[in-house]
């Protein structure tokens, strides 16, 4: 299909001019920005440390201490909502969603346990649909 002369037949670097250096922007709500003179991976890997070790990145994330922790053992997976005392709306539609997705049998224990960090975003959505 192809003339046999139209391949690559060497192995050479395919940039073999300089390079320029390259702008980097992290998407945070205040982006954070900085330049790779050297355009290598080592560098786009220290770039990334550093853009995570900003203040941009630091005022993105949330806290991560102190935690708060509750443990819930479960016998059923309908008594899901009895782990969500403070919103039984939430825990009620978590509990719907759960026994149509979980086809569980014979169940002996379900362990489970929340960070309330990360169900934070969670009840940020479902106080947003109730």
């Amino acid at each position: 299909m192809f003339p046999k002369s139209t391949f690559v037949t060497t192995f050479d670097k395919e940039v073999v001019s300089e390079k320029y250096p390259v702008d980097l922007t992290f998407d945070f709500p205040i982006p954070y920005t900085t330049c790779m003179e050297v355009t290598k991976g080592s560098e786009y890997l220290q770039k990334i440390k550093d853009a995570l070790r900003s203040e941009e990145y630091q005022s993105y994330t949330f806290p991560t201490r102190p935690y708060i922790v509750k443990f819930a053992e479960l016998k059923s997976l309908s008594h899901i909502n009895s782990c969500f005392p403070d919103n039984k709306n939430f825990g009620n539609t978590l509990e719907k969603i759960v026994l149509q997705e979980f086809d569980i049998e014979h169940i002996k224990s379900l362990c489970k346990f929340y960070l309330k960090d990360l169900l934070s975003q969670w009840m940020y959505l479902q106080n947003q649909y109730s």
